[in-house]
């Protein structure tokens, strides 16, 4: 690296002279130049436990499905086999979504439970062999909501400095909790009380943030509506 000291201009070059005023470039002690970082490519790579658990994931429902073949041959009509392949499915979700993913807890527990509402949604539709939907839809998702509201609520009480990151999935899901007032109303269910309980749990959710709310919840209602 040589500069010019007229020009205190560096120069990365072999030549004696300035280019521009034709001064002599006197060699510098210590070079300043940096040079662009090189590009790397980051190349995703499946490990050994990854590639093995495909495998064994796919030998698991080709196997399930042929015994079911074989099964239904014999006379019974019942397709556990997809029982099966939706497990696998959604515990691939499960470690890929959740476990491995960088998203927040709320989030994260979200995907839970909605996991476990398809699971046992899937498992009563197949066991009735027919879409019905009773047991899931009076006992199931009242009772996971309520948990799911629950757990991130006791969470902001706990560690108050969360609640920015929460405060979207608490107002979301209050107000889904709020609509299950409607399961009642159409006569979806077959008991009533899980829904109530859960309608009220998210209606007092919601009248508790408006009714009483702290700094950090109003500074959260700027952020979201612009005000």
């Amino acid at each position: 690296m040589k500069k010019c000291e007229n020009c205190n201009i560096s120069f990365e070059t072999n030549r004696k002279s300035c280019p521009f005023c034709k001064s002599i470039l006197k060699e510098e002690s210590v070079s300043n130049f940096q040079e662009y970082p090189k590009y790397k490519e980051v190349v995703k790579k499946r490990t050994i436990i990854e590639k093995i658990f495909v495998f064994l994931s796919l030998v698991a429902v080709i196997v399930c499905a042929i015994a079911n073949y074989y099964d239904i041959r014999a006379g019974h009509t019942y397709l556990w086999s997809v029982l099966v392949f939706i497990g696998i499915v959604l515990l691939w979700v499960l470690v890929r979504g959740i476990i491995i993913s960088k998203r927040n807890f709320s989030s994260r527990l979200a995907y839970v439970m909605a996991l476990l509402d398809l699971m046992m949604i899937s498992i009563e539709t197949f066991n009735n062999q027919k879409f019905e939907l009773d047991w899931s839809i009076t006992f199931l998702v009242p009772f996971l909501m309520i948990a799911y509201l629950t757990i991130i609520m006791l969470i902001v009480i706990i560690r108050p400095k969360r609640f920015p990151d929460f405060f979207a999935n608490i107002m979301f899901f209050s107000l889904v909790s709020a609509l299950f007032g409607l399961f009642i109303v159409f006569k979806l269910v077959s008991v009533d009380w899980p829904s109530i309980v859960a309608c009220l749990y998210g209606v007092f959710i919601i009248i508790g943030i408006f009714l009483f709310p702290s700094k950090k919840t109003k500074e959260e209602f700027k952020k979201r509506f612009r005000a």
